[in-house]
């Protein structure tokens, strides 16, 4: 047993630990953040994140916007209702009466009415009638004037579960959305279209929302339907002491995959009674017509031989799904795709096409043909499309302030960015930027107009026709650059010459090919219509130096990164070893 004098000891040491604990991790990145947590973020919130959040345990919802006049026959009377009841004569009034704790409406001149739970049109009924048996003469009425206020239990996957305060015209994504205010129920649907992760997570299952009510019975309500078709019958109101669930769902266990023509393709959780209509209505919304030719649903696992049905799209309300079953919708006109033309045309703008089957010079003759200043040879076409976009930056070559770029997931040539070569970074810089620039096709759009080798589009291709402005550009090192008329048959010299010639600082000339942006080198290329001559200048001590200071820049920065990791972990191991010698010194008391 210890003494007295030890056990002052002791407890001066666990003071001191709880003292010291908190001061030792206040130098760990976001410390604030471990102590304190003030919110829970990321798409699934957990209930142990919840547990911790400080809040009240009750949210009011004061001036609920009403969707209309309350219908009488669906609203049920409760608790806390405020009833206007008017009556005429010589001298009319209006008084206010409040359906009581135990259910009853009072009203001195009519008598007492039990009227929780009964419908509102039944209540105005048996009040109005007994109002006009003791006012013969004059005219009466009642009227709901305020909704009450009742609590509903809300729990499951929400950043903060509890009890809440809504009105009694408020429906479940009310509730929920108090519950997650971090995440949103309004952003459900970014919900199921966030890509897996490696790992196996649980994710929230709003298509299966439990609701309990007082009497015991319960209803299973998809809140993603009404997201997705504005159907409030998959949002219904809410009742007195409603219990809320939102329960979670396994992706890969308990999920269904809906790809294809459909406007949110995502892992949904799985309804029991789901079919094939059920989830295409959740991930495209109300009108399937026109859209989806016919569905395709895949059971089974790789290694066994898959079940495949395939019906078309009338037919689908009857084909019955399983967990884990991949849903692919089919367009019903797949070959269907708009083109665009741009530019020195009669009438530019967006066109429908078939892809693989609409030719260039279709695609010209819709659009009106070729305007009169139409510069053929410097025409050509963009093919946008790209593979399963997906973000993939170089640390090395763009700074984390660079504009977020977006790649190709599927392109084999974007493999490590260059990191298997021998780039440099301004190798591998100028790599990024060739990729990431808008991708033509290598064709010759004049060819393809004759005739000679017609071009099969695809959907999303855009058609750039310059205008043929009869001026040749003269840029650079020249004496006086500027726009001259185009004249055939001259050099990129006599181009120069008619400028003034070349200026003190001029080095190479070059010519720049309207038709393929190829620089073309030495002063007796010759120049075409839509050609640009570029007189480059010799390197400047200005020049050099900045790109000196680009690359002692990019160099500095990737130090001061190192210098703050080799920081955060020079605190972590001095709090670690704070906090040992606290902990022998309370071992050593103890045991001395």
């Amino acid at each position: 047993m210890l003494s007295p004098r030890r056990l002052v000891r002791l407890f001066s040491c666990i003071v001191l630990v709880t003292g010291l604990l908190p001061g030792a991790l206040s130098g760990l990145p976001e410390a604030a953040a471990q102590t304190f947590p003030s919110s829970v973020t990321g798409a699934t919130p957990t209930l142990p994140q919840a547990a911790r959040l400080n809040r009240s345990s009750v949210s009011t919802t004061q001036g609920m916007a009403l969707e209309g006049a309350v219908d009488p026959q669906e609203y049920l009377v409760g608790p806390g209702d405020v009833f206007a009841i008017a009556t005429g004569g010589a001298l009319p009034q209006q008084t206010e009466a409040v359906v009581s704790a135990d259910g009853r409406l009072v009203i001195p001149e009519a008598g007492a009415f039990q009227v929780a739970g009964h419908p509102l049109e039944a209540v105005v009924a048996d009040v109005g009638a007994a109002l006009q048996r003791r006012y013969r003469n004059v005219t009466t009425g009642v009227s709901l004037l305020e909704p009450r206020q009742f609590s509903v239990h809300v729990s499951g996957s929400v950043p903060a579960p509890g009890r809440y305060a809504v009105r009694a015209v408020a429906r479940v994504e009310d509730a929920l959305t108090e519950a997650m205010a971090e995440t949103g129920t309004a952003r459900g649907l970014a919900i199921y279209d966030r890509p897996l992760e490696r790992e196996r997570e649980r994710r929230p299952a709003l298509r299966n929302i439990l609701i309990t009510r007082q009497d015991g019975t319960t209803d299973r309500v998809d809140l993603m339907r009404y997201f997705a078709t504005g159907d409030v019958e998959a949002n219904p109101y809410l009742r007195d002491g409603d219990a809320i669930h939102l329960p979670t769902f396994d992706p890969v266990r308990e999920g269904v995959f809906v790809y294809g023509a459909v406007d949110r393709p995502a892992v949904y959780d799985f309804r029991p009674g789901d079919t094939a209509d059920d989830v295409l209505g959740v991930a495209s919304g109300r009108d399937l017509s026109g859209r989806i030719g016919a569905v395709r649903v895949t059971r089974g696992t790789p290694g066994s031989a898959p079940t495949i049905l395939e019906v078309p799209l009338a037919e689908a309300a009857t084909l019955a799904l399983e967990p884990r079953d991949q849903v692919f919708a089919i367009a019903s006109d797949p070959g269907a795709g708009v083109a665009a033309v741009v530019g020195a045309i009669r009438f530019p703008g967006s066109y429908p096409i078939r892809a693989g089957e609409t030719t260039l010079t279709e695609l010209v003759e819709a659009s009106g043909g070729l305007r009169e200043d139409a510069l053929l040879r410097g025409a050509y076409l963009e093919r946008r499309e790209r593979s399963e976009p997906d973000e993939a930056i170089d640390p090395l070559v763009f700074s984390d302030n660079a504009e977020r770029l977006t790649i190709g997931r599927l392109d084999s040539t974007l493999t490590g960015l260059g990191r298997q070569s021998d780039l440099t970074l301004i190798g591998r810089r100028y790599f990024v930027e060739e990729y990431l620039a808008t991708p033509r096709l290598s064709i010759d759009i004049e060819a393809a107009l004759n005739g000679t080798t017609p071009i099969r589009l695809q959907d999303g291709d855009r058609l750039v026709v310059p205008v043929d402005l009869g001026m040749v550009r003269v840029y650079g090192q020249v004496r006086q650059p500027g726009y001259l008329t185009f004249e055939p048959n001259r050099t990129a010299k006599s181009w120069i010459d008619a400028a003034g010639g070349v200026a003190p600082a001029a080095t190479d000339i070059y010519v720049v090919d309207a038709a393929t942006g190829q620089f073309f080198k030495g002063p007796e290329t010759p120049v075409r219509a839509g050609d640009a001559v570029f007189v480059a200048q010799l390197p400047t001590a200005t020049s050099i130096q900045l790109e000196s200071i680009a690359v002692q820049e990019r160099r500095e920065e990737r130090e001061a990164e190192r210098d703050r990791r080799q920081a955060r972990f020079q605190t972590i191991q001095s709090a670690l070893f704070g906090l040992s010698i606290v902990v022998s010194t309370v071992l050593t008391i103890v045991f001395r």
